[in-house]
Parts: C-alpha cells; sequence; structure tokens
C-alpha cells in the first residue's frame, strides 16, 4: 500500500475514532430527551402514528413470544419504559427496557433485530413509558379516558 493511501486510511480512521469518542454516551435519559424533540416534529408525529400501529405490535408480540421463558423467571413489572433509537434503515441501533432484569433485556436485544419503517432520520428516538393493569380495572379505565382526551 502507497505511503499516501496509509496516510488517508490512518486520516480517515482516526476522524471516525474522534467523532465516535466525542458522541455523548447514549443513555436512557438522552433517549426521552431526544424522543421528546423527535415526537415535536411534523416528520415525527406522522412516522409515530404509523410506528404505533401493526409494526410496533408484531415486533412486541414476536420478542416477548421468544423471550418468554426468561420474562416468566424475571419479577413482572408493573410500570416501566421501553426506548429505542433507530438507525436511518429502521433498525434499532440502542433499546432500553425498565425495570432491567434478565427477561427486559432479552426483549431489548429482540427489539433490536426488528426492522422497522424507515424513520425520518438516523437516531429518530422513541420513548415509550408503560403501566401493566388488570383488564377491566378502574386505572385502565383512568388511562383509556387519558389517552381519548389527547
Amino acid at each position: 500500500m502507497s505511503t499516501i493511501r496509509k496516510l488517508t486510511l490512518v486520516l480517515f480512521a482516526s476522524t471516525l475514532a474522534a467523532a465516535i469518542l466525542a458522541a455523548p454516551p447514549l443513555t436512557l435519559d438522552v433517549l426521552k430527551e431526544r424522543a421528546a424533540a423527535d415526537a415535536a416534529t411534523p416528520e415525527g408525529r406522522a412516522y409515530l402514528k404509523q410506528f404505533f400501529t401493526n409494526p410496533w405490535m408484531l415486533a412486541l408480540d414476536a420478542a416477548d413470544e421468544s423471550c418468554r421463558s426468561v420474562m416468566l423467571a424475571s419479577e413482572p413489572a408493573t410500570k416501566g419504559v421501553i426506548a429505542l433509537s433507530l438507525g436511518a434503515d429502521g433498525y434499532p441501533v440502542a433499546a432500553f427496557m425498565t425495570p432491567e432484569d434478565k427477561g427486559t433485556r432479552c426483549v431489548s436485544e429482540r427489539l433490536k433485530m426488528t426492522q422497522f419503517i424507515k424513520p425520518p432520520h438516523d437516531g429518530f428516538a422513541i420513548y415509550m413509558p408503560f403501566e401493566a393493569v388488570e383488564p377491566g380495572s378502574e386505572r385502565e379505565r383512568e388511562i383509556r379516558a387519558e389517552s381519548a382526551a389527547k
């Protein structure tokens, strides 16, 4: 390899490494902030309407199915968060779930293998708090009423 090519390769690699090292670590709090900003744009709102229809439910069901035995061995979660950072191709580059245990880590890893519809931009963030409630309970009616009011 010529000296010029080696030098070019080294410069490219060092620039890439500097960009990666300069980026803040991706945490649940960072994703929450990014998700709020993404959801506030017209493109983000349109994307989320499509995302939360069939593709999201199919992906979550598939992740739940493959992780069921691990989830059953974990403490049941009544409240938590699912957060995703989607790459330009629709695959999550990061997925977080709380509370963190073997079951939620399994679901997070399965979600990373799922291709969703392509987002408006690389790094599009989705932050989803959840609460498990008994069907037909007073709490379920409150949640449905809150959702309908939005």
